[in-house]
């Protein structure tokens, strides 16, 4: 998405015209170049409003234009009943579509899915029907083990495990689960304990813990976090692992849960390692590689005055870029 200069004041669509399709030409993606409505005969916000129009339209209608945006699949339904709402905020702010599953329910995963989000709830209580969903669970076992980049936090790690309370579950994880005779509770200062999808090795984190199951083995080698724990620093904790070989940690599973608002580079590591993971897929699978995008110019943008829409959106560019007017 390219905004062009002039702080909302001034510049167009012909203005920028050449320095889009050198970005068009230059990364082999897809430009779409906004032109946005400008004070001072319209106030601030309404370029603002305009482009964040154009980025959700855009989000919405990649396959249209050509691109694809990067799918992540958060958890969701009765089983994984706690995510942040920061969380997908920020996935779509880093430019990725977030659609939500329930693995008591879908038998498979969202085509396209360049990432995978697995969050708190209570998979315990659910846990007959999400094994019994052997669908879903194959399928994620197999993604994952493929380098799908994967978050799993608390329940996300007990459905990840090969067991839960004795339920074979999808056996990503090598640990068992089960109920514990105490609950464990509080907030944590967490560094990552080696390099993975959310960041460098490291990198500090705060969270919190609340779960009553415990994992055997309670962490891997290398763990996904070294908690400060009381007195106790360095507490190793989770699983940090590479099943693909991609040269980091694909999936960072372990009881913490983090908030991502508190350390936005979280969500925008992750959207970039979705990114590279699809870019993996395409050129591995000769059936899912890009088409070529060389070529000339095929017409001129129409120019609307309305919300973009596809029908008024023109490919231009050494390879191909968009153009498209955000007015009122």
């Amino acid at each position: 998405l390219f905004l062009h200069g002039g702080g909302w004041v001034v510049g167009d669509l012909d203005t920028y015209d050449g320095t889009a399709r050198l970005h068009a030409a230059g990364t082999g993606a897809v430009v779409v170049s906004v032109d946005y409505r400008l004070a001072p005969e319209h106030p601030f916000p309404a370029a603002v409003d305009d482009v964040w129009a154009v980025t959700q339209w855009v989000a919405a209608n990649a396959a249209e234009l050509g691109a694809d945006a990067n799918r992540i699949a958060v958890a969701g339904g009765r089983a994984f009943t706690f995510t942040y709402a920061e969380t997908t905020e920020l996935l779509e702010a880093a430019g990725c579509q977030v659609v939500e599953i329930d693995p008591v329910r879908d038998v498979a995963l969202p085509a396209g899915i360049a990432g995978l989000y697995l969050g708190g709830g209570f998979p315990e209580v659910h846990a007959r029907t999400l094994t019994a969903n052997r669908s879903l669970v194959g399928q994620i076992r197999d993604a994952i083990a493929g380098g799908l980049p994967t978050v799993a936090e608390c329940a996300g790690m007990l459905y990840l495990a090969r067991t839960l309370e004795d339920h074979p579950m999808t056996g990503a994880v090598p640990a068992d689960a089960a109920m514990g005779p105490r609950l464990t509770l509080g907030y944590r200062r967490a560094r990552a304990a080696t390099e993975s999808v959310l960041g460098p090795a490291g990198r500090v984190v705060t969270g919190h813990e609340f779960h009553r199951t415990v994992t055997t083995p309670g962490a891997g080698a290398p763990a996904a976090w070294l908690l400060a724990h009381g007195a106790e620093d360095g507490v190793p904790e989770g699983f940090a692992l590479d099943p693909a070989g991609t040269g980091r940690a694909s999936v960072v599973a372990s009881y913490l849960h983090t908030h991502w608002a508190g350390d936005p580079s979280s969500a925008a590591a992750f959207a970039r390692a979705a990114a590279e993971h699809r870019e993996r897929a395409a050129t591995a699978s000769s059936a899912t590689a890009r088409p070529s995008l060389e070529g000339s110019v095929t017409r001129r943008a129409v120019r609307s005055r309305r919300r973009p829409d596809p029908s008024r959106t023109a490919r231009s560019g050494c390879r191909r870029g968009l153009r498209t007017r955000a007015g009122t």
